[in-house]
């Protein structure tokens, strides 16, 4: 039959020709936009690294020298040194005391603070290297999105470890001064380095001045800012205990945790302990739960995504429409041919295994230049995975061309079969007499 198959198709070889560069054109075109579907689903799907169910963001705003209200910070016996530094001091006590408050209700489970919070698009990237005997050269930079929090971020956001590590083993590891990579950090690292990430001590580049340093002590899986992010950002949050020793960090934020069944009706309460949650020149600006944070911050990003599946879904059917109709009108001009085969005895299996046989053949035939093809814009970094999975770009090229090849299969088997169905009810007296 692969015979018969292969010189009908070499008899009829100038329609079959355009059929397999409409079906090359096709599997190129689909392979595209599955690509581009295939990375928007990924994005959207992957967890985000971290929880915020019944997390809150309080909002803190300071009173500026002059402002009705302002306490000025004593100064007393103090050397002109330490009079121009009373400022900020009176600043990190305030805050910290309201932290201690904060931590005396009941309702809460954890409070925290960072140079970031979970959905906030701000990318502070540093350049970390492995520390290094002096004999030693290392000339490699890694960076990465630097987050310096306290130890309680990871409980009230729930951080976990890539091995499953709770949230309380990793608030542990922070308080003992280690930090926490994501794992594509620390496969770029220790790819370079030649060893194992964990518990090895990361500096900043010393040429650069100000070297921080900081000891990995656990990995954990990617972090997303946003929903609708690829989780492709290598980040490290790095534990910092006292706020005045964070970077870019303006008293301005705390993020608590509710306890379980407290959520319900926190905003209102935390809103009405205002003026108790005030302290000095430190007020309460406002309170926003996690939710409608994620809803504000991702409105843009959620429309965008919605027009993008839009688009794929219109194009894509547009393509199988287009490949579904021209198998079923080419099946429903040959109802002359199905006639003519019944006569000659072969059964409606023996057709049906023809017809479909036929266009699956030219679908191979037109896949190996169409995959070509899909090689050359990989190759040409034109694949739009390439910026996204890099390392992963060929896998991804070969899986979605084996998609592409079975979506296309089930439209041409689609738009075979139901109108040669049709065709084999007809009797073929009755074709034959027409004709």
């Amino acid at each position: 039959m692969k015979r018969k198959l292969l010189k009908q198709i070499r008899t009829e070889w100038r329609s079959n020709l355009w059929l397999g560069l409409e079906l090359m054109i096709i599997s190129v075109v689909l392979w595209y936009i599955c690509t581009q579907a295939g990375l928007t689903l990924y994005a959207v799907l992957t967890p985000s690294g971290v929880e915020t169910d019944n997390c809150f963001r309080i909002s803190l705003g300071y009173l500026e020298p002059g402002e009705e209200g302002y306490v000025v910070p004593p100064t007393e016996g103090m050397s002109e040194e330490e009079a121009a530094a009373a400022p900020d001091r009176q600043k990190r006590e305030e805050f910290l005391a309201l932290v201690s408050r904060l931590k005396e209700r009941r309702e809460l489970e954890a409070v925290a603070y960072g140079s970031f919070g979970p959905y906030t698009l701000s990318f502070y990237g540093m350049g970390w290297q492995p520390v290094v005997n002096k004999t030693d050269s290392v000339d490699f930079l890694v960076f990465s999105n630097t987050i310096e929090i306290s130890p309680e971020y990871a409980l009230v956001f729930r951080l976990r470890g890539a091995g499953g590590e709770t949230p309380a083993r990793v608030a542990e590891l922070l308080r003992n001064g280690k930090s926490l990579i994501t794992a594509n950090l620390a496969e770029a690292i220790g790819g370079i380095a030649d060893r194992d990430i964990v518990n090895m001590e990361l500096q900043t580049d010393p040429r650069y001045g100000d070297v921080k340093k900081s000891m990995v002590g656990m990995l954990t899986p990617a972090i997303k800012r946003s929903d609708y992010e690829y989780p492709r950002h290598a980040t490290m949050f790095r534990p910092v205990a006292d706020p005045a020793e964070m970077r870019f960090f303006d008293y301005e934020e705390v993020f608590v945790r509710a306890k379980e069944g407290e959520a319900p009706g926190m905003l209102g309460r935390l809103k009405k302990d205002f003026g108790k949650l005030s302290i000095g020149n430190l007020f309460v600006k406002d309170i926003k739960d996690y939710d409608n944070i994620r809803r504000s911050s991702q409105k843009t990003d959620r429309a965008t995504f919605r027009n993008l599946v839009f688009c794929i879904f219109f194009l894509m059917a547009t393509v199988f429409l287009g490949l579904l109709g021209t198998f079923w009108f080419r099946t429903q001009q040959r109802v002359r041919e199905v006639a003519v085969r019944k006569v000659s005895g072969a059964t409606d299996w023996n057709i049906f295994r023809r017809l479909i046989g036929e266009g699956l053949l030219i679908l191979c035939f037109a896949s190996v230049p169409a995959v070509a093809v899909d090689a050359w814009l990989t190759y040409r970094q034109l694949n739009p995975a390439m910026n996204i999975f890099e390392k992963d770009v060929w896998a991804w090229t070969w899986w979605i061309a084996g998609i592409v090849f079975l979506l296309m299969s089930l439209m041409i088997v689609t738009g075979i079969w139901f109108p040669a169905r049709k065709a084999m009810r007809v009797e073929p007296a009755d074709i034959l007499r027409s004709e």
